[in-house]
């Protein structure tokens, strides 16, 4: 399914290349597509629209793709008047995407998308803004294999992303369920609440606090400007949850802010929580996870919880050129089964244990108690299914000793005398291993405790047992 380019006026009729839920009446609708493959491109929108007052708000979105949703660029065409909702951008310009948006009174409707893979770039979007005193609208995300936000406009003045943002109340929240999120080249992901600059320019300064971010994913990659956004002009900033299983990669001036205020303002900062394997970021790439602003009360918090350690990127009490972490409240960094406040990994010590100075140089002296005990051969017995060793303990037999009047004895059946000038065969009383394992027959009891049969000596410069 395909829905691209866009009709000249926009307040008279929708055309072929949109599809809408129009309401001008106190009434809210819902819209669900279902397909295999939805592009939205030049323009196209998908838009749940609500003109007048309507206290039940926009019309609700669901889009179910069993394969992938895929959002690309803006219109060519320009539109002439007064543009007001935020899938315009500044020249005019269509915002392809998928809108639910309030003009006037009422909260925006919820936007749902149901599919493997999410493509958004070129200034596209998906949208949930309003433009009136009513909240934004939720969007929810649920991409088995991945999301991918990048780029802005040829122009560079609209961000591709996700928006749940207001100019008179409070944003809406952003929940996204992937494998693989990736948000790159000036991307972002905002749940803000911001008054346009007219709104500040006739003095209008009661606005709603920031939405919420749950992310969940494998990993979670900023790239090159990309942002997550939960900030509020007036109110109190959003928080931000990120739970990525294996790592959390921030590059090039990336950031994850979650502040507050302008300079006399009172509102709060929201929290940030991270939970991963790995954070990573590179030093002189400056980028950032901030939970800080002006005029807050202290209790805004940051807490990383990275199983695996912390890399490039650390606390400091405010922001500097270099990748940091700051908030207005406390910084807890949990890594390596270690909890620091204040700094990401403990320092190590300058002198390294000598380990020459830990082991005792002669065992029988050093320490109260100490033994050296003769074993023979020492170790663990081999087992039973080791292979033979090429030096294996062999017993000889003792040779009989020959004559030669043996013949004549067994033919005569004569008793015959030998004599024998050597020295008499003793039987074995006993065995022993010898200083290299083999083992040894002896003439005397090597159990017997007289001291008659042998005598010993020690083997070793101490006492043996």
């Amino acid at each position: 399914m395909e829905v691209s380019g866009t009709g000249i006026d926009l307040f008279e009729r929708v055309d072929d290349s949109s599809i809408s839920v129009f309401s001008l009446n106190n009434t809210s609708e819902e819209l669900i597509i279902s397909t295999k493959k939805l592009i939205v491109r030049d323009g196209g929108k998908i838009i749940a629209f609500a003109a007048r007052n309507n206290s039940q708000g926009g019309g609700t979105l669901t889009i179910n793709a069993s394969d992938s949703v895929e959002l690309t660029g803006i219109s060519k065409e320009r539109f002439s008047g007064f543009i007001l909702l935020n899938d315009f951008s500044e020249d005019g310009r269509s915002i392809s995407g998928i809108f639910s948006t309030v003009f006037n009174v009422g909260d925006a409707g919820n936007i749902t998308v149901n599919t493997k893979r999410l493509l958004i770039q070129d200034g596209a979007r998906i949208s949930a803004s309003t433009f009136s005193i009513g909240k934004a609208g939720n969007i929810n995300i649920n991409a088995s294999d991945s999301v991918e936000l990048n780029g802005t406009s040829p122009d560079g003045l609209v961000r591709s992303g996700l928006f749940a943002t207001s100019t008179f109340s409070s944003g809406g929240n952003i929940t996204i369920k992937t494998g693989q999120l990736s948000v790159q080249n000036r991307a972002q992901v905002n749940v803000a609440a911001e008054p346009t600059p007219r709104n500040i320019q006739i003095g209008i300064t009661e606005f709603g606090s920031a939405g919420n971010i749950d992310i969940r994913a494998d990993n979670i990659q900023l790239n090159n400007q990309a942002v997550l956004d939960a900030n509020s002009f007036y109110g109190a900033g959003g928080n931000i949850s990120l739970q990525a299983e294996d790592i959390l990669l921030l590059r090039r001036n990336s950031k994850i802010s979650a502040t507050s205020g302008t300079p006399g303002s009172t509102g709060q900062d929201g929290n940030i929580n991270v939970n991963t394997k790995f954070l990573v970021a590179f030093p002189s790439e400056n980028s950032d996870i901030v939970a800080t602003g002006f005029g807050r009360s202290v209790g805004s918090n940051i807490q990383i919880d990275a199983k695996q350690g912390i890399f490039g990127i650390e606390y400091q009490p405010q922001l500097t050129p270099q990748s940091d972490i700051v908030a207005t409240g406390s910084v807890g960094l949990f890594t390596l089964n270690t909890q620091e406040v204040g700094q990401v990994l403990p320092e190590l010590p300058q002198n390294p244990t000598d380990p020459t100075q830990q082991i005792a140089q002669n065992p029988c002296q050093k320490g109260t108690g100490s033994s050296f005990t003769v074993t023979g051969r020492g170790g663990l017995p081999s087992s039973p299914n080791d292979g033979f060793s090429n030096n294996e303990t062999r017993v000889d037999l003792v040779e009989p000793v020959g004559s030669s009047s043996n013949s004549q004895a067994a033919t005569t059946n004569q008793p015959v005398i030998v004599t024998n000038t050597n020295k008499p065969i003793i039987p074995a009383q006993g065995w022993i291993f010898n200083s290299k394992g083999e083992v040894v027959l002896t003439a005397y009891d090597p159990t017997a405790t007289s001291t008659a049969q042998r005598s010993s000596k020690p083997t070793a410069t101490c006492p043996a047992f």
